[in-house]
């Protein structure tokens, strides 16, 4: 009996790390979005702009408010028919720091 339990635990964990290791993040600024799906683009210091297209669903959590221009987060996950957003977080503007 502990046998079959532990080996229950054992698969329950490897298929939560499976699901967990499938979603990633992507953060960046809105270039375009509609009812169905949403452009972010992103450009790092020494690296060529990137940008990336989701996909939305009914189950993609999402707050109000979102239009072009915003910071944003995206949390997808991968899927044959493309990357589809499970949530999109807004981020707080980059703080101006004044210079005396």
């Amino acid at each position: 009996m502990w046998r079959r339990l532990s080996l229950s635990l054992g698969l329950l964990i490897v298929f939560a790390s499976v699901t967990l290791a499938a979603q990633e993040f992507f953060a960046g600024v809105v270039s375009h979005i509609d009812a169905k799906r949403i452009n972010v683009s992103r450009t790092l210091v020494g690296r060529s702009p990137e940008s990336h297209a989701f996909f939305i669903d009914p189950s993609t959590k999402m707050p109000k408010g979102i239009k072009n221009r915003t910071r944003v987060t995206v949390r997808y996950e991968h899927r044959p028919e493309g990357d589809v957003a499970l949530e999109i977080q807004i981020r707080p503007p980059d703080r101006i720091t004044k210079t005396p």
